[in-house]
């Protein structure tokens, strides 16, 4: 009996240990794709305040031109 008991043992660790392998993985995917998406929103933020910018310095540009500014060429 005890050897039976062993076995069913040694094959519930085996189960056990497969399940929470599986487990990690999962868990390292999730991370990993969470960490990507950042990037990813983060790059796409830049890109718009870069385009955002870009757009405010020439409208100033348009409304300097019309008062007759000249920027300072440096």
């Amino acid at each position: 009996m005890d050897a039976k008991l062993a076995s069913v043992s040694e094959s519930l660790d085996a189960k056990l240990n497969m399940v929470s392998n599986r487990l990690d993985e999962k868990i390292n995917s999730m991370f990993t794709n969470t960490t990507s998406e950042i990037r990813i929103q983060n790059v796409m933020m830049r890109h718009k305040l870069t385009i955002q910018v870009q757009t405010e310095v020439q409208l100033i540009a348009k409304r300097w031109k019309q008062l007759g500014i000249v920027p300072i060429q440096r």
